[in-house]
C-alpha cells in the first residue's frame, strides 16, 4: 500500500509536467509568431526541471545525519541523547532511497535506551524490508 502511494506521488509528477508540456506546445502552435520563441524557452525550461528532478532522485553517495537531544525531565532525571540516521541507495532500488538509524541515550538516575532501524528499498521499490530494534 505504501509503495503504490510513492509511486503515484512520482507518476503525478509525470504527469504533471507532461501536461505542463502539452500546454506549452498547444499555445506556441496557435500562437502569433514572435511568441514561439519565449514558448520554446519555457519547454526547455521545463525539461531542464524535469531532468533535474530525476538526477535528484538517482543519488548515489551516503547521506548522513546526526542529532544530540538533551533531556532534562522530573521523572527520568537529565541526561543525552544521540540519534543517526544514515541515507543510501542500493543498486536496483529505484528512485527511492534507503535508510538506517542508531538511537541511544542515558539519564542520571539510570534510565538508558538504545535502538534502530532500517528501511531497505529493492527491486525497483518492489520489495520493503523494514526492520526495528530497541
Amino acid at each position: 500500500m505504501l509503495a503504490m502511494g510513492r509511486r503515484a506521488k512520482t507518476d503525478d509528477l509525470a504527469r504533471f509536467l507532461g501536461a505542463r508540456l502539452f500546454v506549452a506546445g498547444l499555445i506556441a502552435a496557435i500562437a502569433p509568431s514572435g511568441v514561439h520563441a519565449q514558448e520554446a524557452e519555457r519547454v526547455e525550461d521545463i525539461m531542464d526541471d524535469a531532468k533535474e528532478v530525476s538526477v535528484a532522485k538517482t543519488r548515489t553517495e551516503p547521506g548522513f545525519l546526526v542529532a544530540p537531544i538533551p533531556v532534562s525531565e522530573p521523572v527520568p532525571g537529565t541526561g543525552l541523547a544521540i540519534a543517526g540516521m544514515m541515507f543510501y541507495q542500493p543498486r536496483g532500488s529505484g528512485p527511492h532511497g534507503s535508510h538506517a538509524g542508531l538511537f541511544a541515550g542515558a539519564t542520571s538516575n539510570g534510565s538508558g535506551a538504545v535502538g534502530g532501524l532500517n528501511s531497505l528499498k529493492l527491486n525497483n521499490d518492489g520489495l520493503r524490508v523494514e526492520t526495528l530494534l530497541g
